[in-house]
């Protein structure tokens, strides 16, 4: 677990993310609630009881994504509308497996309320297993849109910035990477794909994702606006590790 550590700690002291903690609660119309934990036995069970905790900060709709290479399908997605405890229960939370998991609660900013395909996490097979959720907005999302429609005749299937996020992001994790098999991408890899969303992506936001079961990664804008957290715990002599937009 000790590589996996050094991945987080990286993109969070090299990409200026500020680790913070949340001083109050800010208005909700400026939040959406982030959370990744990897090394838990029941990952998603852990995500959605700090979802929970995080429902303050959105209310339109919530999200669990996890990946476990032992089942079939691997990478998982559950998703609904509404408050956390009305778009999931324990029963078929238990049913998302591994050890890695990535949550999201919603507050609609860009991207239609109410739509299906704006709930994040998102999440793509191609050419990784990926999730990845955020909290914040890109001014200028309409810009890159076009660059990306012009550049590689992108095609959104949503309304969300995040897409353009996930798209920046795979293809420099493409164009940096070698082999592009989860446990061999590096931590310079996973840093040059993120310096490139820094770079591009112009705004206030935090990012959590994960590759395949072994990766779970977190930055933020260069300003560090939205607040990230990152935690360590041991439990019976095992270590697990979380972000979260509070502690």
């Amino acid at each position: 677990m000790s590589r996996f550590v050094k991945v987080y700690l990286f993109l969070i002291n090299i990409i200026q993310c500020h680790s913070t903690k949340a001083d109050g609660v800010v208005s909700s119309n400026t939040m959406c609630g982030v959370m990744g934990i990897i090394g838990a036995e029941k990952a998603a069970l852990e995500v959605f009881l700090g979802l929970s905790v995080l429902q303050h900060r959105g209310q339109d709709a919530a999200g669990i994504s996890s990946y476990d290479s032992l089942s079939e399908p691997s990478l998982n997605l559950l998703k609904g509308l509404g408050l956390v405890n009305r778009v999931f229960n324990q029963d078929q939370v238990e049913q998302l497996k591994g050890s890695i998991a990535l949550g999201h609660t919603r507050y609609a900013t860009v991207g239609k309320k109410g739509d299906l395909r704006n709930i994040q996490p998102m999440i793509t097979n191609f050419p990784l297993p990926l999730a990845l959720c955020h909290n914040g907005n890109l001014v200028n999302y309409f810009d890159l849109k076009e660059s990306l429609k012009k550049e590689e005749g992108f095609s959104p299937l949503s309304g969300s910035d995040l897409e353009i996020i996930i798209r920046i992001f795979i293809s420099n994790l493409i164009k940096n990477g070698n082999g592009l098999n989860p446990p061999t991408v590096t931590k310079e890899e996973l840093a040059q794909a993120a310096f490139q969303v820094q770079e591009r992506c112009v705004g206030a936001y935090s990012i959590v994702g994960f590759l395949g079961d072994q990766i779970l990664f977190g930055f933020c804008d260069p300003h560090g606006i939205r607040p990230l957290v990152f935690g360590k715990r041991i439990e019976n002599g095992k270590e697990s590790f979380a972000f979260s937009s509070e502690d």
